[in-house]
């Protein structure tokens, strides 16, 4: 149909979801560069702790109260670490994956402290087991914040066109065979994680 419609917002930990722009139509290069100054324009948001679970809910309530019907129904999580506050993420993924929204994910892989704590590892097979999910998902990995520009236009470029990605959902297990050029085998982490995470920080207070 040559056209799509998106909204964007903000999001931390439980409660602290930041609404940046309404639904827009973006049907021609006109349109995209209008909806690309609004968010270039638009303050930047900073809330404590991760909250995957929430942001995922709110994406379903924004999806199911658009003004658009579109043929796809996607839903983008970006962030840098694990869920670690709110509902458990497996839920609110497999619930928006019941109403037949798709979930894609951007981890964005970095070594930055968090309360002293090293980063969690393996955050994209994280997103790949927990976070993403339905019809066609996928997720393309950030290799830190500078890297972040360029991972985002190849994803919208894959999704918009809804070409098919490299990285899909991983089934459950521990083990994952490791993406790139290595052979070997990571740890998957598993889906509570952030909240054991968490927990170890506020014990540490």
């Amino acid at each position: 149909m040559g056209r799509i419609a998106v909204t964007y917002f903000e999001w931390a930990g439980d409660g602290w979801q930041l609404p940046v722009t309404g639904w827009e139509l973006i049907d021609s290069a006109e349109t995209a560069k209008l909806f690309a100054v609004k968010l270039r324009n638009a303050p930047i948001g900073a809330g404590p702790w991760t909250s995957i679970s929430e942001a995922i809910e709110r994406g379903v309530t924004l999806i199911e109260s658009s003004p658009y019907r579109g043929l796809r129904r996607v839903i983008d999580i970006s962030g840098d670490g694990p869920n670690n506050t709110g509902g458990l993420v497996v839920p609110a993924r497999d619930a928006a994956i019941a109403k037949r929204i798709t979930i894609n994910g951007l981890p964005i892989i970095n070594e930055r402290l968090n309360f002293g704590r090293t980063p969690m590892p393996n955050l994209d097979l994280y997103y790949r087991h927990c976070v993403i999910g339905g019809p066609g998902a996928f997720l393309i990995v950030a290799n830190g914040f500078k890297d972040f520009a360029r991972a985002i236009k190849r994803k919208l470029i894959l999704e918009i066109a809804n070409l098919p990605a490299p990285h899909s959902p991983i089934k459950t297990g521990q083990l994952a065979q490791a993406t790139g050029t290595t052979t070997s085998t990571r740890w998957v982490p598993p889906c509570t994680e952030g909240e054991k995470r968490f927990r170890g920080i506020i014990d540490d207070e």
